[in-house]
C-alpha cells in the first residue's frame, strides 16, 4: 500500500506539472496579438540603380536608330520581385509548409494536454498508455520536420529565419517525445525523483520549442513581405 500511495503522489506532481504545461499552451493560443508584434517594423530593403549617361556622337558621326524592343522581351511583373518580399512561388511555399507544421504537431501536442488530465485520475494503466502513444505521435512530428526544407523564392533574411523556425521546431517535438517515453518509464513504476525531473525539464524545453518555432514562422513572414493573417 505504501509503494501504491508513493506512486500515486508521483502522479499528482506529475498532474500538477502537466496541468501547468497545459495551461501555457491554452496562453499562448489565446495571444493572437503575437503575430501582429512580430509582424510589425519588418525591413525594408530599396533598390538603387546607377543612370549612366551616354556619350554624345561625335560630329557628321552615323546615328545608328535604338532597337526596337519587342512587348516579348519587357520582363513581366511576375517576374520583378523586390529582394525583401517573396515571389508568389515562395509565399505558397512558405505557407504550405507552415501548415504542414501544424498539422505534424497537432497529434503531439493533444497528446501533452490529455496526459495531464489523465494522470489526475490517477490510474498507471490509463496515464502509460496516452504517454505512449503520445511518444510516437512527437516522434513521428520530429521526424517529419527533420525532412523539411526551407522552400525557394523568399529574401535571403527569411531563409536565415526560416531555417532557425524550423530547428526550434524539430528540437521542440523530439523533446515532447522524449518528455512523454519519462513518463512512461514513471507510469511503469519507476517513481524515481531523477526520472521525475528529466521529464520535466524535456517537457519544459519542448514547450519553449514550440515558441521558438511559431515565432520564427510569424518573423519569417515579416521579413518576405507575407502578411501575419495569412498564417492565421
Amino acid at each position: 500500500m505504501e509503494n501504491i500511495s508513493a506512486l500515486l503522489g508521483l502522479f499528482g506532481m506529475f498532474a500538477v506539472i502537466a496541468g501547468a504545461i497545459m495551461l501555457t499552451v491554452k496562453s499562448l493560443a489565446a495571444r493572437k496579438p503575437l503575430g501582429k508584434k512580430l509582424a510589425i517594423g519588418g525591413a525594408v530593403a530599396f533598390v538603387t540603380g546607377s543612370v549612366i549617361m551616354p556619350d554624345q556622337p561625335k560630329a557628321n558621326a552615323k546615328v545608328e536608330p535604338a532597337p526596337i524592343v519587342t512587348p516579348s522581351a519587357t520582363p513581366s511583373a511576375e517576374a520583378i520581385v523586390a529582394p525583401d518580399k517573396a515571389s508568389p512561388e515562395g509565399e505558397r511555399a512558405f505557407l504550405a509548409l507552415y501548415r504542414d507544421v501544424l498539422a505534424r504537431a497537432a497529434p503531439c501536442d493533444k497528446a501533452v494536454t490529455q496526459l495531464g488530465k489523465t494522470a489526475q485520475g490517477g490510474d498507471p494503466y490509463a496515464t502509460y498508455q496516452v504517454a505512449k502513444n503520445g511518444n510516437a505521435s512527437c516522434q513521428t512530428a520530429a521526424d517529419a520536420m527533420y525532412a523539411m526544407e526551407v522552400p525557394d523564392g523568399l529574401p535571403e533574411a527569411a531563409n536565415e529565419e526560416l531555417d532557425k523556425a524550423l530547428k526550434a521546431c524539430r528540437f521542440a517535438y523530439a523533446q515532447r517525445a522524449s518528455g512523454l517515453a519519462k513518463a512512461m518509464e514513471i507510469a511503469d513504476g519507476n517513481g524515481r525523483p531523477s526520472t521525475l525531473s528529466e521529464m520535466t525539464e524535456m517537457l519544459k524545453d519542448g514547450q519553449t520549442g514550440t515558441l521558438m518555432c511559431v515565432a520564427g514562422f510569424f518573423a519569417t513572414a515579416s521579413k518576405s513581405g507575407i502578411a501575419s493573417k495569412r498564417l492565421a
